[in-house]
């Protein structure tokens, strides 16, 4: 699981510094959404509830976080806004490329 530096919480995420460790830790909250981008799909994004990460077999070194949000409508705006973000400065939807410039995630 790799996040990303300029991770973008949502406003009403409280204590994200801490939520941020307690996940990597595997300590999850049911009311925290992840915004990732998934290595395994090539890249595509996905809202996922930190729960999904309590499952042992779930391939979390795959996901690169690029957003944290306390519910699904605010986890959706903020997806939009990195497509919105990356179309605008691109001309395209690759928000991996974007965020990391990095060229496009391929596995």
């Amino acid at each position: 699981m790799e996040w990303d530096k300029r991770l973008r919480i949502g406003a009403s995420v409280r204590n994200s510094k801490r939520l941020k460790f307690q996940i990597m830790h595997r300590q999850v909250h049911p009311m925290v959404y992840l915004i990732v981008c998934d290595r395994a799909e090539g890249g595509r994004l996905s809202i996922l509830p930190s729960t999904v990460l309590l499952q042992k077999e779930y391939p979390d070194d795959m996901l690169y976080i690029i957003g944290m949000a306390a519910s699904k409508r605010e986890a959706m705006e903020i997806t939009a806004s990195f497509l919105e973000e990356a179309y605008r400065e691109n001309k395209d939807y690759d928000v991996y490329r974007h965020r990391t410039g990095r060229g496009q995630m391929v596995c």
